[in-house]
């Protein structure tokens, strides 16, 4: 359910949306004693929530995606 109950995505963005569970089992990992930065590494890298077609997005992805056309960015709000 939508918080505002006005927006409907178009398409289902739930596989987007799950990013947020890979964040939260990096914290996880990281909240251990001593903090885990080899699962939490695994999980940036690899994602373990999200799925992307046959593998997962993942936050290392999203991070080095290029999200310029031709040298600019191509939503208006970042340019």
């Amino acid at each position: 359910k939508l918080s505002d109950a006005k927006y409907c995505p178009v398409n289902d963005v739930k596989e987007h949306g799950d990013i947020s569970r890979d964040v939260s089992q990096i914290k996880t990992y990281l909240a251990e004693t001593p903090p885990n930065y080899v699962k939490a590494k695994e999980v940036y890298t690899n994602g373990m929530y999200t799925s992307k077609g046959t593998g997962n997005r993942t936050l290392q992805g999203l991070a080095q995606s290029d999200m310029t056309s031709s040298g600019k960015y191509t939503n208006a709000f970042y340019s």
